[in-house]
């Protein structure tokens, strides 16, 4: 799992509790050889108010599309750019109009891997990570 090198903790608990491998980033250049399973990207951040501009924000997509990593952008204080304004991974003009993701094969703590499941939606929880009824856990 990736997640922004100053970061609220939330990211890092969660990372723990399902047992991931953490690696701190703040642009996609910074993990080009890593494959995570899942990317946090936070804009605004918490805690140090840095804003994403559009192209930072738009290779985070591309990073997890060429990976088929989920992309979680955690865009809670999106009303708060004074210095610079927010953009948002959901906007058209950021994603190219598509919010869907392609998902790589899963495998989960007993070994157990499932199928990808091509065009699935990118705000919805991809079936392998809900499916093991062994652990429901993903790998990291």
């Amino acid at each position: 799992m990736v997640i922004p090198a100053a970061a609220y903790p939330t990211y890092a608990v969660g990372a723990a509790v399902a047992g991931c491998r953490v690696v701190t980033a703040e642009t996609a250049a910074d993990v080009a050889d890593e494959r995570p399973a899942l990317v946090w990207t936070n804009s605004p951040s918490n805690p140090t108010g840095r804003v994403a501009d559009a192209a930072e924000t738009s290779d985070w997509i591309a990073y997890c599309r060429e990976r088929g990593a989920l992309l979680v952008a955690d865009e809670c204080y999106g009303e708060f750019g004074w210095d610079a304004e927010p953009v948002s991974a959901l906007d058209a003009r950021i994603n190219g109009g598509d919010v869907t993701a392609s998902w790589a094969p899963t495998r989960c703590r007993s070994g157990r891997t499932w199928p990808a499941t091509a065009r699935a939606s990118s705000v919805a929880t991809p079936p392998s990570w809900a499916s093991c009824s062994t652990c429901a856990n993903i790998s990291g």
